[in-house]
């Protein structure tokens, strides 16, 4: 719902801005850079894969090893390409950007372990920095105005982490809080779709939607110590729906 609004509100931002243009031409040709902002909806679906006794063996879950990890933040993204006007309509072009945004949610108690309360510990994700690098396809409507389909690479920055404070339902106390992490540059594909309308012989408008797979994150997890705590072992499948508002110049 929020991603809707978002759209809603950028798409009527859009259609004000390229109104006030009076030009019925522009050179969509040339390089071009620029910068826009919106929501970026991440959603992180978690399996706990093993679950281990203090000894080592692998035992049966004691709770639902499923989780769903998801954020929603602002993300501030600067982007670059190329367009090529190919015939009077029809537009193909590259383009890459980079990104940033603090898409974090925690989970209290690790999913698949024994979590009578009160549960102190908790799993982590977070994903900040983010990009892609997209083939596009466009098609003018106007002179001024072209929307377009794209695809390509997808990449994010994403880390994990598991904190066992003392929690009697994972390890003992006795060993104070026990901690692991494990960051990875995920690689994945993306697909989207956008519009973009001249403001001036210079400078256009940007409004783009873009739905990326950064494909699965396997978490080594909390270890299995003797005496000390369970371990496990997780891997979590990454997506994300962004909706961005922009403003380029044409070189």
């Amino acid at each position: 719902m929020l991603l809707f609004r978002w759209l809603t509100i950028l798409a009527v931002s859009l259609l004000l801005a390229q109104s006030a243009y009076a030009d019925d031409s522009f050179d969509w040709t040339g390089p071009y850079a620029g910068f826009s902002v919106g929501p970026r909806a991440e959603d992180v679906d978690w399996e706990t894969t093993n679950y281990q006794d203090p000894d080592g063996p692998s035992i049966p879950f004691e709770s639902n090893p499923n989780a769903s990890l998801d954020s929603t933040d602002m993300t501030f993204n600067g982007f670059f390409g190329y367009n090529w006007l190919v015939s009077p309509k029809v537009l193909v072009g590259i383009d890459g950007n980079i990104a940033y945004a603090d898409n974090e949610d925690t989970r209290t108690s690790i999913p698949g372990a024994h979590d009578d309360p009160p549960d102190f510990s908790f799993v982590e994700t977070e994903t900040d920095w983010h990009g892609s690098l997209r083939g596009r396809l466009g098609y003018l409507i106007t002179p001024t105005i072209h929307l377009y389909t794209s695809a390509g690479l997808a990449i994010a920055d994403t880390e994990q982490t598991a904190v066992c404070p003392a929690d009697t339902d994972f390890c003992n106390p006795a060993f104070g809080t026990i901690q692991a992490s494990e960051s990875e540059t995920m690689v994945g594909w993306t697909v989207g779709a956008g519009a973009e309308a001249a403001i001036t012989s210079r400078l256009f408008a940007r409004l783009d939607y873009s739905y990326a797979d950064y494909g699965s994150l396997d978490f080594d997890g909390l270890p299995a110590i003797s005496n000390e705590s369970y371990g496990f072992q997780s891997k979590s499948d990454y997506t994300s729906h962004t909706v961005t508002l922009g403003l380029a110049y044409k070189f």
